[in-house]
């Protein structure tokens, strides 16, 4: 069995949530709205299967564009150039292509890909930071686990 599932994503967004509400709900981390929309995906992960998550308090009545679409064409644009969005939009703009964002918010490393659109740019992508970090810690210890037991062919 693969190291990487929706199960352990999942895992690793439920044990961000404390901390990324905690971000929500401090002055000056949104621009209005105190939720986020975000997509998660990594080796494994079938393309038409990438994550959807939100954090914070969906307000229905709230007239917001499509959070949960921008962070999924955030992460198509990580995912292709293979680099975070800030360092995108702030030193090879070049490279975006039609109707994708200067906004920041998507973060990739090894093949794993966060995105998160609501908050602030800088906010959404430290949001997929602490994602991307708690899904790369969770990974590592399931393999270490595996080990300690012996089981070493995935």
């Amino acid at each position: 069995m693969r190291i990487l599932t929706e199960e352990l994503i999942r895992k690793a967004i439920e044990l961000a949530r404390p901390g990324v509400q905690n971000i929500l709900d401090t002055e000056g981390m949104t621009w209005g709205p105190k939720w986020v929309y975000g997509w998660a995906t990594g080796p494994g992960i079938p393309e038409d299967e990438k994550i959807l998550f939100s954090f914070g308090q969906v307000d229905p009545n709230w007239k917001s564009p499509d959070f949960g679409l921008i962070a999924y064409e955030k992460m198509l644009t990580v995912e292709r150039e293979k680099l975070p969005t800030s360092v995108i939009a702030s030193t090879k703009p070049w490279l975006l292509e039609d109707d994708e964002y200067l906004y920041a918010g998507a973060t990739t490393r090894d093949g794993i890909s966060v995105a998160v659109s609501g908050a602030m740019g800088r906010v959404d992508e430290a949001i997929a930071e602490i994602v991307l970090s708690l899904i790369v810690m969770l990974a590592l210890m399931d393999a270490d686990q595996r080990i300690k037991e012996d089981r070493m062919q995935i």
